[in-house]
């Protein structure tokens, strides 16, 4: 098992090394966003030659047959992303961010008796990755901070050939609260939201760069005008601030963007799995 602390202020760093000595901890000395702490476990699991990773936020718990039924319907199923049901923490109801995902892949209540269910992305929180297919597909893009990173890793999964979904058959519980609405996140966490959902317009593999460049400044065009008939202004300044942020980024976009389309064995360059240089200031334990 692997740890990543990523710049944690609660003492998770002193715990897992006193009480789970067998752990791997690898501890940031600062937080270094979703997609990059994930790729920095999933290239550990690759470089011992593991056929599957499975990525479970902190702030979840795992029945005792989850991941052994995870692996199971994989490889039944020949599935490279699969995600368990993800409830609440309590174990009553879907977690808040899951009940979304079922709606907007408008599932049917029989789809709970599948042992596999095919769907366009999965929820981070947990998720079993096939390591063959990450290894053709690449990592997540680190270009992503927070949000959007394992949406945008599925739909490269699914464009070249390869099996996303949810399996019935295990569950996990997630202390998670809900995102809720753009309007009435905290600040950072809404900046973060709305630039992973611009990036994620640009890199649509199924339009031109030109032609996501269109939807995306419709997008903002709507987003703003909502924003500004409720009258709150800073919500607009983040808005256009995320929105800024990513034409900045628009040059790694497009480089992005042509790597993932031919697969190119640059995706796994330092740079483009969130490693630079050494990683110095990193504690490998």
């Amino acid at each position: 098992m692997v740890v990543f602390d990523n710049a944690s202020t609660d003492g998770t760093r002193d715990i897992v090394a006193g009480e789970f000595p067998q752990v791997e901890l690898i501890s940031s000395p600062k937080n270094i966003g979703f997609g990059a702490a994930n790729n920095r476990v999933i290239w550990r699991a690759i470089s011992r030659g593991d056929d599957y990773v499975f990525l479970l936020n902190e702030d979840a718990r795992v029945e005792v047959d989850t991941l052994a039924t995870l692996v199971r319907v994989a490889e039944r199923q020949d599935v490279a992303i699969l995600s368990p049901l993800q409830y609440d923490y309590a174990g009553q109801d879907f977690e808040s961010d899951f009940q979304s995902l079922v709606r907007q892949e408008r599932l049917t209540e029989s789809w709970l008796s599948a042992e596999f269910v095919p769907t366009n992305r999965v929820i981070g929180a947990a998720v079993l990755l096939r390591l063959s297919a990450i290894r053709r597909i690449g990592l997540f893009d680190p270009i992503y901070f927070l949000y959007a990173e394992e949406e945008d890793l599925c739909r490269r999964a699914r464009r070249h050939g390869y099996r996303v979904g949810i399996t019935p058959r295990a569950r996990i519980c997630h202390g998670h609260e809900s995102t809720g609405d753009f309007l009435t996140l905290e600040r950072l966490r809404r900046f973060n939201m709305i630039r992973g959902k611009y990036i994620l317009v640009l890199k649509n593999p199924e339009q031109t760069l030109g032609r996501a460049l269109l939807v995306l400044f419709a997008q903002v065009a709507r987003d703003l005008k909502g924003i500004f008939g409720t009258h709150k202004l800073s919500v607009a300044w983040d808005f256009m601030m995320a929105f800024l942020q990513v034409l900045v980024s628009l040059q790694r976009i497009r480089r992005r963007r042509a790597l993932e389309g031919r697969l190119a064995p640059e995706l796994w360059v330092r740079g483009e799995i969130g490693m630079s240089g050494r990683d110095e200031g990193f504690q490998w334990l």
